[in-house]
Parts: structure tokens; C-alpha cells; sequence
């Protein structure tokens, strides 16, 4: 089991550009047409479509704000941070910011603000704060052009940012055309993702048709969907992820984003 940087490392990726993987999954979608099946593209969101620093960096900046003054020592240290500076997680900045992550008046802080952050994170009313990853919204409407159909298949949940995310979509131009489309929601929050997403594959997206690439930031996610349905391009999204452990994987494809796309 690998994290992170490590598990790019000992995993095994096709050797393609950018450019030609994206421009390989248009082909992919044509061909799949020309010979009468239904293709199927899946897209996770946060941090594949979506750039989400900007949402965290709006809820650090309030929790600056109101609680700040009670963790004066740590704020003084964060309150320089740029969205830049932002990974995957509050404990990230932190550990840029060489603050103490869990003991002293630094660790009192983090959990503070990890507690003022999740709490909401996982909302709708903060997505207005993402943006989408340059090229993203391009590409994902040259797949939907070429004929297939698009699942965003997401670890958010229904109750907490299901409206949140239909209005995301379409505000930043989205293919969202219902027929073709749909958008894949956890019914609760803290449901595994992995099997979620896994299950999604093995389920909702066979029966609508054939899978052709599913785009994926979280490796423990994306080996578990190509475990799913192994003849699909199965494609890791280089940008951020999380520190949960994952088998190594092999068969696999990566970009660093979709900014090489040219229509």
C-alpha cells in the first residue's frame, strides 16, 4: 500500500501526453459510436474537474477572522497564506507553515480549525467558491459533443451539496443535458467512497453502456473503479489527493489537467 507521491512512484502508467491522452478518449467516444455502442465518460469532481483551494481558502480566511484571536501565536504564522499554498487538507497548511500538527497551542489550533472548516466544506452554500480546473469545462463538452454520455460520479453526498453541485454545474457551463447526463451522488456523507465508486461502475454506468474513461484524483478510488471495469482508460488526475493508502496500480493512464486540450 503506497501514499501519495510514493504510489505514483510504484504504479504503472501508459506513456502518453496530455494532449494525446484527452485528445485519444475523444477517438475512443467516436469509435464507440461509429459501431453502434453507447460510450460512457465518468468525471469525478473535487480537485479533477474542480479546483478547490478557493473554497477552503474562503472558509480559513473567516475562521481567521472569528476564531483567530483566540490562537494568536498560529494566526500570525497563517495569516500570510496565499490559496497557492493550499493542498489537500487544513493539516497540509500546517505542516507548510512548520506548525506543530498535534500537540501545544498549534495543535489546539489546527483541530480548531479543521473542526470550522468541515463543518463547512462539505455544504452547498461554499461551492460557489470553486473553479474549474483550465480546460475542464472544454473538454468535458468536446466528450459530450462526440456522442457520449457523462457521469459525474462524486464522494459528495445528496443532503449536505447535491442541489449545490447541480447549480455548479451548469453555472460553469458543464455539459448537464439530462438525457445524457447524470450527476452521482453519495446518499449519505460518510459512506467509502471506494466501494461507492466502485459500485457505481459495476452498476449505473454498465447498464447505461460502455465505459471509456473515468478520470480520478484519489488513487485508492481509481484502482478499485479499473478493478470495476478493467478495458476502460482509467486516469489519474495529478493534482491533489489524500493521504489514504493504496495498492499500486498498473494498466493505468495520468494528466496533470486538461489545460492541453485543444478543440
Amino acid at each position: 500500500m503506497w501514499v501519495r507521491e510514493a504510489w505514483v512512484e510504484n504504479s504503472e502508467f501508459h506513456e502518453l501526453t496530455d494532449r494525446e491522452l484527452l485528445n485519444a478518449v475523444i477517438s475512443d467516444v467516436k469509435q464507440a459510436i461509429a459501431a453502434e455502442r453507447r460510450p460512457v465518460v465518468v468525471f469525478d469532481l473535487d480537485s479533477t474537474l474542480f479546483h478547490v483551494a478557493p473554497r477552503t481558502f474562503a472558509i480559513l480566511s473567516e475562521w481567521l477572522k472569528t476564531e483567530g484571536p483566540n490562537h494568536a501565536e498560529s494566526v500570525q504564522r497563517l495569516s500570510q497564506f496565499a490559496v497557492q499554498d493550499l493542498g489537500y487538507s487544513v493539516k497540509d497548511l500546517w505542516l507548510k507553515a512548520k506548525l506543530d500538527d498535534e500537540s501545544g497551542p498549534e495543535g489546539d489550533a489546527l483541530r480548531a480549525a479543521k473542526k470550522y472548516w468541515q463543518e463547512r466544506f462539505f455544504s452547498h452554500n461554499y461551492l460557489r467558491h470553486d473553479e474549474p480546473m483550465p480546460g475542464a469545462v472544454e473538454f468535458a463538452n468536446a466528450v459530450f459533443d462526440a456522442g457520449s454520455s457523462i457521469f459525474y460520479v462524486t464522494g459528495r453526498d445528496t443532503p449536505s451539496q447535491g442541489f449545490g453541485t447541480l447549480e455548479q454545474l451548469a453555472h460553469h457551463g458543464f455539459p448537464t443535458e439530462e438525457r445524457r447526463t447524470r450527476v452521482v451522488l453519495k446518499p449519505r456523507r460518510h459512506m467509502d467512497d471506494r466501494e461507492y465508486k466502485s459500485g457505481v461502475i459495476r452498476t449505473s454506468v454498465k447498464n447505461h453502456g460502455v465505459l471509456i474513461a473515468n478520470f480520478e484524483n484519489e488513487p485508492k478510488n481509481l484502482v478499485a473503479m479499473a478493478e470495476a471495469e478493467p478495458k476502460a482508460k482509467h486516469v489519474f488526475v495529478q493534482t491533489v489527493s489524500s493521504e489514504s493508502a493504496a495498492p499500486s496500480g498498473s494498466g493505468l493512464y495520468r494528466i496533470s489537467g486538461f489545460q492541453s486540450f485543444v478543440r
